[in-house]
C-alpha cells in the first residue's frame, strides 16, 4: 500500500475459511490532514465488483472482500490505495506474482470493493468483468466496464458511462448524462439535466420520467421507448436503424415534429400532416401565447428505417 506522508490509515483484516475456498475481509480509512480536500477518487479494479457509495464524512473508507482457492493464491490479491498532496486518490486492485508463477484457473479469485468516499468528490471508476454501483455523489461519474453491469442512482452533476457488454440503470439522476453500450439494456428513470446522450449499438433503450433541454438517443439494432417532458426552445433527436420507436410526451410546450417511418403512428391531437411515402410532421400547443407573443417552440425529429414510430401526448 503506498500512502503519501500527512495521510492517516486505520485498518483491520478478518479471516475465515470455507470450502473449497478461502475469503479475507478488509476494512481501511484514509483519513486526510487538516486543510486537504479529498477532490476526485479514480478506481480500476479488473478482479471483480466495484459499489461506490457517497457519505458526509471527509474521509474515505474502504472494504475489500477477497475469495481465492487457497491461502497461497489469496495472499496474492492486493489492494492499493495511493493519494497525493492534490486530493486525488487511487484505488486498484492486482494479482501481485506468485513464487513459482503457479498459474490460477478462470474465476477462481476475486475482490469486491465498497468504496465511501466524500460526496463532493468526482468518481472515475472501470473494471473488467462484474457490477458497478454509484450512489450518492454530488460531483458527477465517469463509468467503464467491459462486460458486466452500470448502475447509478442518486447522483448530480455530469454521468458519462461506456460498456461492452451489459445493462446500464441510471435513475434519480440530476445532472448531464452521455451514456454509450455495445449490447445490453440502457434504462433511465428520473433523468434532469441539459444534455441527454444515450446510443447502443444492439439492445433496447427505455427511459422514464426525463427532463432534458437537449437529447439524442440513438440505438442501431433495438427498440427505443421514451416518456418525456419536454420543454421551449428544446431540441430532441430519436433515432433507431432496425427498431420500433415510441415517444410519449407530458406539459404544455409547443412541439413541432418531423416523423420519418415506414409505419407512424400519430394521435389526431398533434395535428399530423403527412409529406411523401413514410414522412410526417406534426404539431402540438400554440404558437402563441394569450398575450399574442410567439412561443419558442421545442423541436422533435423520430427516426426508424425499417421499424415503426409512434408519438403520443398525455
Amino acid at each position: 500500500m503506498a500512502l503519501v506522508i500527512g495521510f492517516v490509515v486505520t485498518g483491520g483484516a478478518v479471516d475465515a475459511l470455507a470450502n473449497p475456498a478461502v475469503f479475507e475481509k478488509d476494512f481501511v480509512e484514509l483519513k486526510t490532514p487538516e486543510g486537504v480536500q479529498i477532490k476526485e477518487v479514480s478506481i480500476d479494479n479488473r478482479l471483480g465488483d466495484v459499489t461506490v457509495q457517497g457519505h458526509d464524512l471527509p474521509y474515505i473508507s474502504i472494504q475489500s472482500f477477497k475469495r481465492a482457492d487457497d491461502h497461497e493464491a489469496l495472499e496474492r490479491l492486493v489492494v492499493s490505495l495511493t493519494p497525493d498532496a492534490s486530493g486525488h486518490v487511487r484505488v486498484t486492485t492486482s494479482l501481485r506474482a506468485g513464487d513459482e508463477l503457479r498459474p490460477l484457473r478462470s474465476g477462481s479469485v476475486a475482490v469486491n470493493l465498497l468504496v465511501l468516499v466524500p460526496r463532493q468528490a468526482a468518481v472515475r471508476a472501470q473494471l473488467w468483468n462484474g457490477v458497478l454501483d454509484v450512489s450518492k455523489v454530488d460531483n458527477g461519474a465517469s463509468l467503464r466496464v467491459d462486460s458486466g453491469h452500470i448502475k447509478v442512482e442518486n447522483v448530480s452533476g455530469l454521468v458519462t458511462s461506456h460498456i461492452r457488454r451489459g445493462d446500464q440503470l441510471f435513475a434519480q439522476l440530476f445532472g448531464d448524462l452521455e451514456a454509450q453500450g455495445i449490447e445490453g439494456k440502457l434504462n433511465m428513470d428520473g433523468v434532469r439535466g441539459k444534455l441527454l446522450r444515450a446510443s447502443l449499438v444492439r439492445g433496447s433503450i427505455v427511459g422514464r420520467n426525463i427532463n432534458s433541454r437537449d437529447m439524442e438517443v440513438r440505438n442501431v439494432l433495438g427498440d427505443i421507448d421514451l416518456e418525456a417532458q419536454f420543454v421551449p426552445g428544446g431540441k430532441y433527436l430519436i433515432v433507431s436503424r432496425r427498431g420500433n420507436v415510441s415517444v410519449r410526451f407530458r406539459g404544455q410546450a409547443v412541439v413541432t415534429m418531423t416523423l420519418s417511418a415506414p409505419r407512424v403512428v400519430v394521435d389526431d391531437s398533434l395535428s399530423p400532416k403527412k409529406f411523401g411515402q413514410s414522412r410526417w410532421r406534426a404539431h402540438f400547443g400554440m404558437r402563441q401565447s394569450e398575450s399574442g407573443r410567439r412561443v419558442r417552440p421545442a423541436q422533435l425529429e423520430v427516426r426508424s428505417s425499417s421499424g415503426s414510430v409512434a408519438v403520443k401526448h398525455f
